[in-house]
């Protein structure tokens, strides 16, 4: 069975969440992520991030015999998070790198600045593959959710799988819905209840404006609260309801269970929706986006000939693999 470009027939949809794993890959420390070609040009962050694309592709669907699509989100603009939150993800910053004046893969002269977003790309529109393209500017996590939960509505056997370490996806986790940050590293409930105390992925949202989220620079919306002075299990109480705001479910869940919540700091809590409500909108995931699926066109000449540029010459025999599974079968 093919590699394929139809999400809407595939009986495996891979998503990659290329800014959180190229930028990962451009930081991480080790030999791999400091490689360079001869033209002092680095090459670590595509040698781990093309790597993982093709064993994930590999591990979760081709091994297997199944229909599988890669789909990329590569979009990204936290405009609209900031401007609810002027805080979002204060200070966080990626690497800078230095321009290289370089021949490039088709031989032409140019000056080329590392950027592994736009590097990591030019290498994905060269194998069969699905751009997640978002009308509207929002981040690529919301493209992600947008996508999964659309296609799941019209493809009802397929199984989708998200390739990242952003915890806000665990939201989607469910029996068709598999999160990892690499083959075999499948994230868990348990893993969802150690971190947020509760094993419903849709409370990860509210667990987190409870808490906090570092990461992204968001205060706790009620300052007490914390994983110590938490009643265990309490959030799995919580029962969303269609048309009601988690916030007030939450609300809800908390003058049921007065007795329970007697001298902590979830006593604080009542009466304090809206603050919940605000923070719960700037870390709930948008699930509405319009989209648009760019695939691209193959071309393996041009993609072994980059692979050659970059001096990669362990990632060929993915790329014929990637290919021959694409040919054999019907194309799309």
């Amino acid at each position: 069975m093919p590699l394929t470009v139809d999400p809407y027939t595939a009986e495996v949809l891979v998503y990659f969440d290329v800014h959180n794993l190229t930028f990962r890959a451009a930081e991480a420390p080790g030999p791999p992520a400091g490689f360079k070609n001869k033209q002092g040009f680095p090459t670590g962050y595509m040698f781990i991030s093309v790597g993982k694309v093709y064993a994930a592709l590999r591990y979760y669907g081709l091994k297997h015999g199944k229909r599988t699509c890669l789909m990329l989100s590569a979009q990204e603009n936290s405009m609209h998070r900031k401007k609810m939150y002027p805080g979002y993800k204060a200070g966080r910053v990626h690497r800078e790198y230095s321009s290289f004046e370089v021949t490039n893969y088709v031989g032409k002269i140019q000056e080329r600045t590392p950027d592994p977003v736009q590097d990591f790309m030019e290498a994905m529109s060269l194998i069969p593959s699905v751009n997640v393209v978002m009308k509207t500017p929002h981040e690529t996590d919301d493209a992600i959710a947008s996508s999964v939960t659309q296609l799941k509505k019209v493809n009802h056997k397929a199984t989708f799988v998200i390739v990242s370490n952003d915890r806000d996806l665990w939201a989607l986790q469910g029996p068709r819905v598999i999160c990892t940050s690499k083959p075999g590293a499948e994230f868990t409930l348990d893993d969802l209840e150690k971190a947020y105390l509760t094993r419903n992925p849709r409370l990860l949202p509210l667990a987190k404006a409870l808490f906090g989220d570092s990461s992204d620079k968001i205060k706790k919306a009620v300052a007490r609260v914390t994983e110590d002075n938490f009643p265990k299990h309490f959030l799995d109480r919580v029962v969303p309801v269609n048309g009601e705001s988690l916030a007030e479910s939450f609300e809800l869940a908390l003058k049921k269970n007065k007795k329970l919540i007697s001298g902590t700091s979830l006593e604080k809590c009542l009466g304090k929706t809206k603050e919940i409500e605000t923070v719960l909108d700037v870390i709930r995931l948008r699930k509405k986006l319009k989209l648009l699926y760019v695939t691209a066109k193959p071309d393996m000449k041009k993609m072994l000939a980059l692979l050659d540029w970059y001096e990669l010459k362990s990632l060929v025999k993915g790329t014929q693999e990637m290919f021959a599974s694409y040919q054999s079968g019907l194309k799309p």
